[in-house]
């Protein structure tokens, strides 16, 4: 087969991920990985790659009669598969992240007899990390407002439901992943909390839902966010006003659009490294994915409205690295003294020295929850609460 042909033995420097809906090769690429080593080849010609829908990454076997098959989980260990490694010979090396975010890997072995008629086996290696728990991972589709599926993965504990944390994203084609992605995140699911990650159109992790080449797609996403949710709130999982929504980078645009279009649904709103001036994101060249108009200002990208809860109300999170040389600061500063202006409570923070990455940190993560305590406190005093 001209594509097996085509990638020597071992791990390609910067392959595609693959759509798996596809039977023969060549396989479009389906989106630009981040992570690398997501081909390799095995002794009987095989290929391992990491595939995607979108909503889940899983490892696919591409034999070199063109025979595509799914031999293995969806996901290992209900958590998404990120990469795979080779020799050219009968083993090969899958790495995956559990729920909580630890890295996990799998020995991959097929027959010397069978070849790549038989389906590879698969061994989970030992690790030394720490074992955090049992997770539960919930997988569901709900329709949205025009009849289309949209999947989300709800994270959490065993026991009974705690806080919901749901978290979105904005762009850059990254495929959601049913994990914990930043220490935030891990101390939310520690600290008994659910982590709900859905799939949403408009956030370019799905490019067959692009249905033109411009448009405000953040509108999409948002009303997709909000399908999502009314279903948890109609099965009796989720509570008004004690919804936390995150979003980073271009993310943020997204959770603060649906933070001010229904304010009484969320307790807060987490923004970092958010992208949130879209005057500075039209004079990008390759900006690539339209917001709506980059005119008007933050009244008329976000169209909030007074707050009218005196205690209970919306609090914002700005979180932003004044190194950030992707997303100027600047954006989350003007951002905050809008909402400020519109009577929410909002809590700005710059890190100094901090770039794009801001999230990946752990004393960021400690910070957010130290914010969220105070504001709790704040919050009981208000209402006269002890």
């Amino acid at each position: 087969m001209a594509y097996a042909a085509a990638h020597r033995p071992g791990r390609s420097a910067r392959p595609p991920i693959y759509a798996p809906g596809l039977e023969r090769p060549p396989l479009a690429p389906l989106v630009e990985p981040y992570f690398p080593g997501d081909v390799a080849t095995m002794a009987s010609g095989r290929i391992l790659a990491v595939v995607s829908d979108g909503a889940a990454q899983s490892l696919a076997s591409i034999c070199p009669d063109g025979t595509v098959s799914h031999p293995f989980p969806a996901d290992l260990d209900g958590a998404p598969v990120l990469g795979v490694s080779g020799d050219g010979s009968r083993h090969a090396v899958a790495s995956s992240y559990n729920a909580w975010g630890q890295r996990r890997f799998y020995l991959v072995t097929e027959s010397a007899a069978a070849g790549c008629a038989a389906a590879p086996l698969l061994e989970a290696m030992p690790s030394e990390e720490r074992d955090l728990g049992a997770l539960t991972i919930d997988r569901r589709t709900v329709a949205a407002d025009d009849g289309e599926g949209l999947p989300y993965v709800l994270i959490g504990a065993q026991k009974k439901p705690g806080p919901l944390l749901v978290r979105v994203y904005g762009g850059n084609d990254v495929p959601t992943l049913a994990m914990a992605q930043t220490p935030f995140e891990r101390l939310w699911l520690q600290r008994g909390g659910r982590l709900l990650i859905p799939t949403l159109r408009g956030d370019a992790r799905l490019p067959p839902w692009k249905t033109a080449s411009s448009g405000d797609y953040q509108q999409r996403a948002v009303k997709d966010l909000f399908s999502v949710l009314d279903s948890l709130a109609a099965r009796h999982e989720l509570l008004p006003g004690q919804v936390t929504v995150m979003g980073v980078s271009l993310g943020a645009f997204t959770a603060a659009r649906a933070a001010l279009a229904r304010p009484q649904l969320f307790g807060a709103a987490v923004l970092a490294s958010g992208l949130l001036e879209l005057e500075a994101r039209a004079r990008q060249p390759s900006a690539g994915q339209t917001l709506g108009p980059a005119e008007g200002g933050f009244a008329a990208w976000f169209a909030g409205a007074p707050n009218a809860a005196a205690c209970s109300g919306l609090r914002f999170y700005v979180y932003a690295g004044a190194a950030d040389r992707l997303v100027d600061a600047e954006g989350s500063r003007g951002f905050a003294r809008y909402v400020s202006g519109l009577g929410y409570k909002t809590l700005l923070r710059l890190y100094a020295g901090a770039d794009h990455a801001l999230m990946e940190r752990f004393d960021v993560a400690e910070d957010l929850f130290k914010d969220f305590d105070k504001e709790a406190r704040a919050k009981a005093a208000c209402a006269g609460k002890p």
